[in-house]
């Protein structure tokens, strides 16, 4: 059972880091010289991990867009972090919503946890029912030919919900499967704290250091 999730050191340090769900061990690291995350980082990974005789269970991720539906298109089930899912929510309609259609889809999202997927569903399509033309209000610029929709975040935060609803509730349906990547962020925070200790070091050395600190764990 994989966790996998991305950790940043700054601008230009990102590593890939696939951790066994079972074991809490790291099993594959990358350090991705982009400074990014890709939809294919994630496939090599698999494709790596499984080439080793492996037969995967599940996946966790946090749900980087395409992601999810890229791995659900190799075969392997696929778990969306819950977490994240909330903290994308969070992130669009603030911890207080400033309208109603906000507050009301953050109830949702604060829900989100205690749900089954045909609940959640059927919450969603009455909020849309009720909310649709607030949604699909548009304000128009000065000179009239083009124009934005006027609740941007409210309408990004339900759309978002509603695009990974299906790798949401994965975990309810296999056993012994984690609903979130705590496991990996868990980690992530010990690992940073440990890589401050030794501030100060030359680019070639810390990365060196944080590899090793990675594979040993």
């Amino acid at each position: 059972m994989l966790v996998m999730d991305c950790v940043y050191f700054g601008r230009g340090w990102c590593y890939l880091v696939v951790r066994d769900w079972y074991t809490r061990k790291n099993i594959y690291v990358k350090h991705l010289i982009k400074g990014y995350e890709t939809i294919q980082d994630y496939l090599d990974a698999v494709e790596i991990i499984t080439s080793c005789n492996n037969i995967l269970e599940g996946i966790v991720v946090d749900g980087r867009r395409g992601v999810l539906r890229a791995l659900e298109q190799e075969g392997y089930l696929v778990q969306m972090c819950q977490f994240h899912m909330k903290q994308i929510m969070k992130r669009y309609l603030t911890k207080n919503p400033q309208t109603q259609a906000g507050a009301d889809l953050k109830s949702i999202g604060d829900d989100l946890v205690y749900l089954i997927p045909q609940v959640l569903a059927q919450r969603l399509d009455e909020w849309y029912r009720r909310y649709e033309p607030f949604i699909k209000e548009r304000t128009y610029h000065q000179e009239g030919r083009h124009w934005n929709y006027t609740h941007r975040r409210v309408r990004s935060a339900y759309y978002s919900l509603r695009r990974n609803l299906p790798y949401l509730f994965t975990f309810q349906t296999q056993t012994d499967m984690p609903n979130t990547t705590n496991s990996a962020d868990g980690y992530f925070s010990h690992l940073k704290d440990k890589v401050r200790v030794h501030r100060g070091l030359k680019r070639d050395r810390k990365h060196r250091l944080i590899m090793y600190l990675i594979v040993r764990s």
